[in-house]
């Protein structure tokens, strides 16, 4: 994430992000291609920390790193027509259906029941 703040509001700012988002890396980038730029990583917690105790001045940009984790995989239509092929196949549960596209394919299972409950006959 790439947040734009005021020097005076930032150390609440990255309280709240500490808080919300946990331990994760970031960065305060103030005064970016000026004579006093300044970079300071660490996590949320220790910038608000320093931040509280030095207020910043100047254009601050602060930017929070994601969680490392890929995003969850949506049900689409190849999904769809996956689980409705194994649900006209052999007698099969539509929740067991479910629970094998899912491991083939990341989706998360109670997403895909719904998804084959509101999918067309």
């Amino acid at each position: 994430m790439v947040l734009f703040e005021s020097g005076r509001r930032l150390a609440a700012m990255l309280d709240d992000a500490a808080n919300v988002l946990g331990p994760r890396p970031a960065a305060v980038c103030r005064e970016l291609t000026k004579l006093h730029e300044e970079v300071r990583s660490g996590t949320a917690a220790q910038l608000a920390d320093h931040y509280r105790r030095h207020p910043a001045k100047g254009e601050v940009t602060l930017v929070i790193a994601g969680t490392g984790r890929p995003p969850a995989p949506t049900v689409g239509d190849a999904e769809i027509t996956l689980l409705k092929a194994l649900v006209a196949g052999e007698p099969l549960a539509p929740r067991h259906a479910a629970k094998l596209v899912g491991a083939a394919t990341g989706c998360a299972v109670n997403a895909l029941y719904e998804s084959l409950s509101m999918a067309d006959p």
